[in-house]
């Protein structure tokens, strides 16, 4: 039904386009890249590889695309958001001859800022929520930073393509192959991060991570990198004016008020995984996200199963208000459907908000490197990030668990959230 608008990305500079139905056809970035669900991505980081093997490739800036907001949503700011490249602040435009969006070094950066000089360590546990009352779930009565165990195991992550399975018909060939993954045990957050959680870090925020935290344990240089530090926006002001990328479907207020249980959107990768590190945690891999998603072993077709998706499970389709075309209510407060629960306790890991995931984006990553691992994730360099889970403008068939997107790093979009993965 009604979709709102998809952000295009067009020569690093970000344009909207009204949407039709929901088959929306999701345009590519400039140089003839191709949309996220047309089943191939041009520019993904070719040649990456596994967790510590060296050499990062970055994207050439002409192909591929950029999902920041080709996901679904309607960003206001695509592959170079903000103002980086007038005043130096947090913003990266594509530098150099090709223009590459890679963080592979310090070279790519934009603006005219130097290095941060501090940085902040991780925190031993999650202080989003110290002193906030539990408010948040279906009763509201809930630990807005409850996190919920979720078992190691191997499950077959990807799309299934044996004759009768349950997502064989419809996909991407970025979903592709159905390939056997393990993952360590590990705990996931039960809720996307909320605004009211999100602005206890923006109102201390005063310096980005120090180098090499927020890794995973098992995943050498999967830690934050001093060639981030200027992606990161230097004061809380500079913070709350981004945040509000869409003067309606943001979530984010400048002052508390009736959206402090939605998701927090109008985030950027970088800014994610600032705040779980800043919060005790980290952001998931791509396949710890999607085991948690799929229910491990159950290799569900979506968290809660493989039943069709309605209003009732997941926001999707900005039709959760009842009504035709995305506006503020179609946003769900955090846990508010608890008939999408996944195996492991998690929420709203369908529909809600895109999640980010540590992962760069490679549609080859599942034949290549990723075909067959343990704890593995694509932390090698790229064009794009991988963001998973439908949002509340998806249509019912991107809340599959398999389904994969690929977002800028730097793109802004009021469809793209995060939760944290904790050890």
């Amino acid at each position: 039904m009604g979709r709102w608008l998809i952000g295009i990305v067009s020569a690093g500079i970000a344009t909207t386009s009204a949407c039709g139905q929901d088959e929306q056809i999701l345009r590519g970035t400039a140089g003839g890249g191709s949309p996220p669900d047309s089943g191939s991505s041009g520019g993904a980081s070719a040649g990456t590889n596994n967790a510590g093997t060296g050499g990062s490739t970055a994207g050439s800036a002409g192909g591929g695309s950029d999902a920041g907001a080709g996901a679904d949503g309607g960003g206001t700011s695509g592959g170079t958001s903000g103002s980086g490249a007038s005043g130096g602040f947090g913003s990266v435009a594509g530098a150099g001859a090709g223009g590459s969006a890679s963080d592979a070094g310090s070279s790519a950066q934009g603006g005219t800022g130097g290095s941060i000089a501090h940085c902040f360590t991780q925190a031993t546990a999650s202080r989003s929520c110290v002193g906030l009352s539990a408010t948040c779930g279906d009763g509201a009565a809930d630990d807005c930073c409850a996190d919920d165990s979720v078992p190691g195991g191997t499950f077959l992550m990807g799309r299934c393509t044996t004759p009768g399975c349950s997502d064989e018909a419809v996909g991407l060939d970025a979903e592709l192959p159905e390939h056997s993954v393990s993952v360590t045990g590990f705990r996931l957050d039960r809720y996307e991060v909320t605004v009211g959680r999100f602005r206890r870090f923006v109102d201390t925020y005063a310096t980005p991570p120090c180098p090499g935290e927020g890794a995973h344990p098992n995943v050498l240089g999967s830690g934050w990198r001093s060639s981030w530090d200027q992606r990161m926006l230097p004061t809380p002001a500079h913070f709350e004016a981004a945040l509000s990328c869409d003067g309606e479907l943001a979530t984010w207020t400048d002052a508390p008020g009736p959206n402090e249980h939605k998701p927090i959107n109008c985030v950027t990768w970088y800014e994610a995984f600032a705040f779980c590190a800043w919060d005790g945690g980290r952001l998931p891999t791509e396949a710890e996200w999607e085991y948690a998603a799929a229910g491990g072993d159950a290799n569900r077709l979506y968290p809660w199963g493989n039943t069709a998706v309605t209003q009732s499970i997941a926001a999707h389709d900005c039709e959760g208000d009842g009504s035709e075309g995305c506006a503020s209510d179609d946003i769900a407060e955090v846990g508010a459907l608890p008939s999408g629960v996944g195996r492991y306790g998690q929420l709203d890991l369908a529909g809600g908000v895109f999640e980010y995931v540590t992962d760069w984006f490679d549609h080859n990553w599942y034949a290549g490197v990723g075909a067959t691992c343990v704890d593995c994730a694509n932390v090698d360099g790229g064009q794009f990030k991988v963001a998973r889970g439908g949002s509340f403008t998806s249509p019912a068939h991107r809340l599959r668990a398999a389904f994969r997107t690929n977002p800028s790093p730097t793109s802004r979009n009021v469809a793209i959230g995060f939760r944290c993965a904790r050890d």
